[in-house]
């Protein structure tokens, strides 16, 4: 994954945060949660989009650079 289109050369947030994230997420009650505004918005954005469009975004996204 490192090498894919999908994480070269963005900003990642740690697995602490994440991790602290997903832990008050919890607390809170909610079976799911996304991190960040983007994850979130891209994520949701997947039930209105074909999915032969997400398909070939994906494939593109991840392919190695």
């Amino acid at each position: 994954m490192q090498a894919s289109a999908l994480v070269k050369n963005k900003k990642l947030p740690s697995a602490e945060s994440v991790a602290a994230s997903g832990y008050r997420a919890m607390k809170r009650g909610k079976r799911v949660h996304i991190t960040g505004f983007v994850n979130n918005l891209l994520a949701q954005s997947i039930r209105f989009t074909p999915r032969d469009w997400v398909t070939a975004l994906l494939k593109k996204l991840t392919r190695p650079i």
